[in-house]
């Protein structure tokens, strides 16, 4: 093999490096404005195939041409310069296409900044094919078994970015870093060639990545907000920020400190005066909870947020377990919101980890020691994880809690109609693995409250609903959810949809007052 033929083989891992970080990227930087939905996934797949194929297709045309290599470099640079921009694109087009509805907004979003590069490195194996089959020297005999190799090397490249992508260098650099070098490591080869010939066109590789490093907008002089804490990772944005409290317009003794996380509000803590306050459903458990007076009483929490929960059942006597997908949440939720140093943190899938203590001689309870509390409170944004809401997991549930425990779970407020059939079926679910479950809503308004699962094991094989509390409590067309069929995400649709245009229209009122534009920074 000839050092021509691997220097090209070498163009190709890189340009499927550069695939799979613009598509994993692409999604976490839809993610802090739009979600991590469902609606967010599809589109993010459906625009990267369909700009690969219409890559594929042109660059096959493009490669029967007589200059190959020289389009291949041409090329090259243009996926490099569009990688290196997506950053600067993505938040100047997404603010602007917010108004537009949430699926529009996504769709035309993801076209404008997504496309573009995911096109141009689509036609670069079909180049690279033809460049080899071109011969320097001319040496092809398979041309099926050279598409194959070029196509393999591309994808072993898409595999390893997504690795490092994924555990390294989202959660320690974010998302604009990794776009800017990664385009910048693609475009570096092509840009000596072709400058090296003297076509001064490429000089807008070094002006784009010149001009995204220094991108970034001084902070509004006249928000009232303080960003506390920012990050990126492979779960989303997190950003910890204060505000001033208001009466009408006038501000008074206070403030707010909340936890965003792809700006839905995870965490609400308000201090007025002496007095300190949660969301509801916080105040809900921790009130339950306050009822139990055995001694010894253990709780699980699964999903710590900024720790209200696991807090208020440490205050109510409870030795505390709470598992935390996310490292970086443990961190803010001990730095920025107090969580208790009693709270054994474990830094966990909560499915994992209850499986997992069936063979941790490590932990600190003893053997065949049952939860007195459970609590369930598992949102990535909007979105419940729906391996968290089956049929399969609420039988371990049921295996760790004790006979006269408490498990609730925490769900967004919809009940009715279409978009309450996500919570409908939880509930449907809770019966059928043996719960007695009763639904208490926050308030009155779906779009403003939570929706509470207070759940016993039944002394019968099956559950019942015992609550009162719901108006409508027909769950006939309620689906019991299973591993087997994860359903949760599609049937949770509307409701998470109507949740995000929520946000969405919240803080883009903000953004245009100049109140919140340091969440857009």
């Amino acid at each position: 093999m000839n050092k021509y033929r691997i220097f090209l083989y070498f163009l190709s891992f890189l340009e499927g490096s550069s695939v799979m970080a613009a598509e994993l990227l692409g999604a976490k930087m839809l993610s802090p404005y739009f979600g991590a939905s469902l609606y967010v996934w599809s589109s993010v797949l459906a625009v990267t195939l369909g700009g690969l194929a219409l890559g594929y297709f042109t660059g096959g045309i493009i490669s029967e041409g007589k200059r190959r290599e020289r389009n291949l470099y041409i090329i090259l640079l243009a996926s490099a310069v569009f990688l290196i921009m997506m950053p600067v694109l993505a938040k100047e087009i997404m603010v602007h296409t917010a108004g537009f509805g949430l699926l529009v907004s996504i769709l035309i979003s993801s076209l404008i900044f997504l496309f573009p590069p995911v096109f141009c490195m689509g036609m670069v194996s079909p180049l690279i094919v033809g460049c080899i089959a071109s011969g320097h020297p001319p040496e092809i005999q398979n041309p099926g078994k050279t598409a194959g190799a070029v196509y393999a090397i591309s994808t072993l490249g898409g595999i390893l970015a997504t690795f490092f992508l994924g555990f390294y260098c989202i959660p320690v650099w974010g998302l604009t870093k990794p776009a800017i070098i990664i385009g910048m490591i693609l475009g570096i080869i092509p840009f000596i060639k072709l400058i090296t010939k003297k076509k001064f066109f490429s000089l807008i590789f070094p002006l784009s990545a010149f001009f995204s490093f220094g991108s970034s907008k001084p902070a509004p002089a006249n928000s009232d907000m303080k960003i506390l804490y920012s990050s990126e990772g492979l779960l989303g944005q997190i950003i910890v920020a204060d505000y001033p409290l208001y009466e009408g317009r006038n501000k008074v003794e206070g403030s707010q400190r909340i936890l965003f996380v792809n700006r839905s509000t995870q965490t609400v803590v308000t201090k007025r005066k002496n007095e300190v306050s949660f969301f509801e459903y916080v105040h809900l458990i921790s009130r339950i909870t306050k009822l139990q007076i055995e001694d010894n009483r253990q709780a699980l929490v699964l999903g710590l947020g900024g720790g209200s929960v696991a807090n208020e059942l440490t205050k109510n006597g409870f030795q505390v377990d709470a598992v935390e997908l996310d490292f970086r949440i443990a961190e803010i939720a001990k730095k920025y919101f107090g969580l208790s140093d009693r709270v054994n943190v474990c830094i966990d899938d909560a499915r994992h980890f209850l499986l997992s203590q069936k063979f941790n001689s490590d932990s600190h309870r003893e053997k065949n020691q049952k939860y007195d509390v459970i609590v369930l409170d598992a949102f990535i944004g909007e979105v419940n994880p729906h391996h968290l809401f089956t049929e399969e997991f609420f039988a371990e549930i049921k295996s760790n809690l004790s006979d006269s425990g408490i498990f609730f779970i925490n769900g967004n407020g919809y009940w009715n109609d279409k978009a309450g059939k996500g919570m409908r079926s939880v509930c449907k679910t809770l019966i059928h693995s043996g719960f007695d479950a009763e639904v208490v809503p926050t308030q009155e308004e779906e779009a403003y409250r939570n929706l509470v699962f207070i759940a016993g094991k039944s002394k019968e094989n099956a559950g019942i609903i015992t609550s009162k509390r719901i108006a409508d409590l027909n769950l006939e067309n309620a689906i019991i959810l299973t591993d087997e069929k994860p359903q949760l995400e599609i049937l949770n649709a509307e409701a998470n949809k109507k949740w995000r245009e929520a946000c969405m229209n919240y803080f883009l009122n903000g953004y245009y007052s100049k109140q919140d534009m340091l969440l857009f920074e």
